[in-house]
């Protein structure tokens, strides 16, 4: 957690000084405007393509059951007991994974669930995975 605030705080620092603005202005106007991706969404794409790679090996709700429900499409997650497991790469990938728009998860191949992931993330420009889980909850 202190990495990545650090991180950020020195992407912001240097985008400041990239485009010579006070030290109090937001950054996320320049993030969204010149389409710089801070390292929270470099990460969130990677997760997303990793989940895109492995969907189909993954179990999701249809193949429980038959009924008609909101999610049957998404991912399953597995049942678990530890913080550790919830933070491991592939919990995470599924977790992002089942909060991308449909268009997103549609894409017909990587190579376009990553340009169509990566104008998503620019437009909105999250600086954690907990800001892009809330907003897309």
């Amino acid at each position: 957690m202190h990495v990545h605030r650090q991180s950020v705080t020195i992407s912001k620092r240097c985008l400041r000084a990239m485009f010579r603005r006070p030290i109090r202005e937001s950054c996320r106007g320049l993030f969204k405007k010149y389409k710089i991706l801070p390292l929270a969404c470099l990460y969130l794409i990677e997760l997303g393509a990793y989940a895109y790679r492995n969907a189909s090996s993954w179990m999701r709700g249809v193949d429980f059951h038959e009924h008609n429900t909101r999610c049957r499409g998404n991912l399953r997650l597995e049942q678990h007991r530890t913080r550790a497991f919830e933070k491991s790469p592939q919990y995470m990938a599924k977790l992002v994974y089942n909060r991308l728009p449909q268009n997103m998860k549609d894409a017909r191949d990587l190579k376009s669930f990553r340009i169509i992931m990566n104008k998503w993330l620019s437009e909105h420009c999250f600086y954690s995975v907990t800001d892009f889980m809330m907003a897309a909850a």
